[in-house]
């Protein structure tokens, strides 16, 4: 279809966009007066940069987050340096462990960081990846993006003994095949536990890096907490909270805000951490 839009940055210009869509890709044609393309163009890269700005790095354990920025992104920052040894850029990470606990916030750190370098990337889901396989182009949704983010991806997927063993062999294709295109990195998320991973999988070329992300200690469980707006910070006893918040995920942690604040705003107008650890637990 055909979408009319109005610019943001300057509201007095109007362009189309005409969308072309097929089964496993999408093309864009922008459609402009002529004098109009090179400040539409001023204008993207603002507001890309803009919404490409980090604020603030997800917290981690000690060197963790420069590990996964290291074994992804970092490939094709410096590329060049690499390929003149004769090492291509490719390079596939698993992210797991237990839920809530900064997988997700570390994939949305490198996909600023992409944003920021200009490197084209993109979320695959499970869901994709069996419409792929009925379409019989899995090596196509492979070469998608030059980084590629698999959304917690079931992990029988990679297994040729169990669930779907064709499946299984069609991902191990689609992994080499997709390194004939260029520099290619993909990240896989999952929530389970990936020991014992099919050695056809954890193969140099495919998956390189298996990295776990483990429930925050309390030193990380402070740090979260040290980020939170100074209002809720001088109004609870932040060691109490640590204290009771043993064994928590960062997603736990954060609900727990989520009560103080609701209780603040809609409640008695305390910041009531006794009740707010009352009803999550309820």
């Amino acid at each position: 279809g055909v979408f009319v839009y109005r610019s943001y940055l300057s509201p007095e210009i109007k362009y189309a966009l005409y969308v072309v869509r097929g089964p496993m890709w999408e093309e864009t044609y922008l459609i402009c007066k002529k004098g109009d393309l090179y400040q539409l163009k001023r204008n993207a890269l603002k507001l890309n940069k803009s919404s490409s700005e980090i604020k603030q790095a997800p917290i981690l354990a000690d060197g963790l987050l420069e590990e996964i920025v290291q074994n992804t992104i970092g490939f094709l920052l410096r590329a060049r340096e690499i390929e003149k040894f004769g090492v291509k850029i490719k390079r596939g990470v698993i992210l797991d462990g237990p839920p809530g606990n900064g997988k997700t916030m570390a994939c949305r750190y490198i996909q600023k960081l992409c944003a920021q370098h200009g490197i084209r990337w993109g979320i695959i889901t499970s869901a994709d990846i069996d419409e792929a396989y009925s379409e019989k182009s899995l090596s196509d949704l492979f070469q998608t993006y030059t980084v590629s983010f698999f959304d917690d991806i079931d992990i029988s997927y990679m297994d040729r003994s169990k669930g779907n063993g064709k499946m299984a062999c069609s991902l191990l294709t689609a992994m080499d095949g997709m390194y004939d295109g260029g520099h290619l990195v993909r990240i896989f998320t999952t929530n389970e536990q990936v020991d014992g991973l099919d050695k056809a999988f954890t193969r140099p070329g495919r998956i390189d890096k298996c990295i776990t992300i483990e429930l925050p200690d309390e030193d990380l469980r402070e740090k979260l907490v040290n980020s939170w707006p100074a209002e809720i910070r001088e109004n609870i006893d932040i060691s109490e909270l640590i204290e009771k918040s043993d064994g928590f995920s960062f997603a736990e942690l954060e609900a727990i805000r989520t009560f103080l604040v609701t209780n603040k705003i809609l409640g008695g107008g305390d910041w009531d951490l006794a009740k707010a650890f009352d009803e999550y637990n309820e």
